[in-house]
């Protein structure tokens, strides 16, 4: 199934790109790349279709080929539409691997063809005042009350601000639980931890983030 990977620095993305690629035991040979002409801003639907038309001509023996986009976010809407049946149904032994910065603005019919990677980042440590935050989220999440979760947790609607919210609430979530604290609390905080490790995998799964916030604001803890 093709791959888009997001997410992460431009560097992690070309990071992730090389490493599939040696997962998928493609040579560099046989590696198809669709990009821009310098002298253009954007890649449109005629370049996809002259890219697309050397996929049939198949590297020897078993060797598999890759078509790569490795910047999703410069292809025009038509552009996107002319991968569409490729995306689908690529040629035998063929992979489909697509970079973006964010996979929320891609095509929906785009994106439900594709498995979705979210590359993390690097966990920070975290300010006096990113300590206060996460506390203040804590309490927002452990309150009970539902308008006050629905409210605070708008503001993580998309995917990559959620997947970095999470990434960087865990840790400071899984660190509370190691301090003294009553049974009740530790009992709510191990159950916000396995929702949250859900939630993480999902958005990674390109289910919608408005589903998944609201999935965690209606859990009881």
């Amino acid at each position: 199934m093709p791959l888009i990977i997001t997410g992460g620095s431009a560097n992690d993305r070309a990071y992730a790109i090389q490493e599939t690629l040696r997962n998928w035991g493609v040579k560099p040979l046989y590696t198809i790349r669709i990009e821009k002409e310098e002298e253009k801003l954007s890649i449109g639907a005629e370049d996809i279709r002259e890219t697309l038309s050397h996929l049939s001509l198949l590297p020897p023996g078993n060797e598999n080929q890759c078509l790569l986009i490795p910047d999703m976010d410069i292809l025009t809407p038509q552009a996107s539409n002319a991968l569409l049946k490729t995306i689908e149904e690529p040629p035998s032994r063929t992979f489909v691997l697509i970079s973006s910065t964010n996979a929320d603005t891609l095509l929906p019919t785009i994106c439900s063809r594709c498995l979705i990677k979210i590359l993390t980042h690097t966990a920070i440590p975290l300010t006096q005042e990113g300590e206060k935050e996460c506390k203040k989220n804590l309490s927002i999440l452990t309150s009970g009350n539902l308008k006050e979760k629905l409210t605070f947790l708008k503001k993580y609607l998309k995917r990559e601000d959620a997947l970095l919210w999470i990434h960087t609430f865990l840790p400071y979530l899984e660190s509370q639980m190691l301090s003294p604290h009553p049974k009740n609390t530790l009992k709510q905080m191990a159950k916000l931890t396995k929702i949250l490790l859900v939630s993480q995998d999902l958005l990674s799964r390109n289910i919608h983030p408005i589903l998944v916030m609201d999935t965690i604001a209606y859990t009881n803890l």
